[in-house]
């Protein structure tokens, strides 16, 4: 049995695109019965059904169907794989890099990296996803992205560690404290969504979580950009401010790690323009320190 490489294409792209029929046809410049049809004939071949078909809610994933994307992101990476190490041994390095990361590596590493890379590698494409902790972790398990950027715990996952780091409260006025204690905590603080997520399971640790007293945004740059205004304190990641000496810093009490790392699920496994990726994250971390 050989399976169409296109109706797998066509079938993760449904998922990417919210179940969206519509959607994805619009994205892929195909027609909708083109796109339903590629999801018929991989069913018909398989035996199976892949989505449960509601007039209401749309299309929804089946048991077997979430297997089924697992297996078929794993193998449209292997794919990916095999055309670049050949486009590696004949020295043009192309295809699609995928990276996921959460919101202040962007500031202090991405942006750089990728500039660099595409001086280098030009024929590369890079889908860059900005996502939570969570999500990077879920979007790398899942094969839906080559290499992930986050920070401590990193579970089952293979690391390449960037740098130590912790998290700091930060102000433009001087509040006149040698710390900040999150047991003593009684205004609101500016957090990211990311932050909050290495935050949380710290403070729950110790009964000292409470989500109300957490002023939680998108982005790192939106609660500097509040701080900045003088309209508050706000909790981030210390390498995140470049410039300390604008402002009044705090350890944080209890003291709460947020280490960095390159996460993956195989290195062996990794596309030629991945690891290239990395080594060019090292170099932009070496000329940091």
């Amino acid at each position: 049995m050989v399976m169409s490489m296109n109706n797998l294409k066509i079938f993760v792209e449904v998922v990417n695109n919210g179940n969206n029929i519509t959607l994805t046809s619009q994205k892929l410049y195909i027609s909708q019965p083109a796109v339903s049809k590629a999801i018929k004939n991989i069913e018909t071949e398989l035996n199976i059904q892949l989505f449960n078909r509601d007039k209401k809610t749309g299309l929804k994933l089946t048991p077997v169907g979430e297997q089924i994307l697992f297996h078929t992101r794993s193998l449209l990476h292997e794919e990916e794989e095999i055309y670049q190490i050949a486009n590696d041994e004949n020295h043009l390095l192309g295809g699609t890099l995928r990276i996921a990361s959460i919101p202040f590596h962007t500031y202090s590493l991405i942006g750089k990296s990728i500039k660099i890379f595409k001086q280098r590698f030009p024929y590369v494409n890079i889908k860059y996803d900005e996502v939570t902790t969570k999500q990077v972790k879920e979007k790398v398990s899942q094969y839906e992205v080559d290499l992930g950027m986050t920070v401590y715990p990193f579970d089952e996952f293979e690391t390449i560690k960037l740098y130590d780091d912790s998290m700091i409260a930060f102000s433009k006025k001087n509040i006149n404290i040698k710390e900040f204690d999150f047991s003593q905590l009684d205004t609101n603080v500016k957090v990211c969504q990311s932050g909050l997520e290495v935050i949380q399971p710290v403070l729950e640790d110790r009964n000292l979580f409470h989500i109300e007293q957490f002023e939680i945004y998108s982005s790192p740059m939106t609660v500097k950009v509040f701080v900045d205004e003088g309209l508050g304190i706000g909790i981030v990641s210390k390498s995140f401010i470049e410039n300390i000496e604008d402002y009044h810093i705090y350890p944080v009490k209890p003291s709460i790690s947020s280490d960095a790392a390159i996460i993956f699920n195989d290195y062996d496994n990794l596309t030629p323009a991945a690891k290239e990726f990395i080594k060019i994250i090292i170099e932009t971390m070496k000329k940091r320190l």
